[in-house]
């Protein structure tokens, strides 16, 4: 068992936790588990760092699917909060008695994230704002003739990420 409580100056304050066990189920066969509660806190980059300018086209909907060439700056997201994975890990250790120093292991691993740390593309961003994500409207910059300019694409907490595997 492990807990940590901790404080991010940028973010506040974060629980992470862990459980596992092991259990021999004789000399040969193992069984252990493990489940988590994991966080990555936004690094000072994504944080803070003056963002790049690139370059990109974008199909603006909103126009008929026009292209437009814009301008796609990178600005840093003081308002990130910490990524937060739930981690769950089983598996078996077989150590064959006949074979000294063999030993064979195979695990399962699920994990989800949530408030994923990520960044949209330009197009992603533009897409979504013409669903209907007023959110990233904002990041939609637009001359008086309602072409689009400029997209910004700062790290975003996203909606949450999925993996599994053995």
């Amino acid at each position: 068992l492990a807990a940590r409580f901790t404080n991010y100056s940028s973010s506040g304050y974060v629980t992470t936790w862990k459980a596992g066990a092991t259990y021999a189920i004789n000399d040969e066969i193992s069984l252990r588990a493990v489940r988590s509660r994991d966080i990555r806190a936004p690094n000072l980059s994504e944080l803070f760092q003056t963002g790049s300018l690139n370059f990109s086209n974008v199909n603006d909907p909103t126009n008929g699917n026009q292209s437009a060439f814009i301008t796609n700056p990178e600005p840093p997201n003081p308002n990130l909060k910490p990524e937060k994975a739930d981690t769950i890990t089983a598996g078996v250790i077989y150590q064959p008695n006949w074979l000294t120093g063999l030993q064979l292991s195979a695990d399962f691993y699920n994990i989800k994230i949530n408030q994923v740390i990520s960044q949209l593309t330009p197009q992603a961003v533009v897409n979504s704002c013409f669903a209907g994500n007023v959110a990233l409207c904002t990041l939609v910059h637009r001359d008086s003739t309602n072409t689009i300019t400029e997209v910004d694409t700062p790290f975003i907490n996203l909606s949450s990420f999925e993996t599994r595997g053995l």
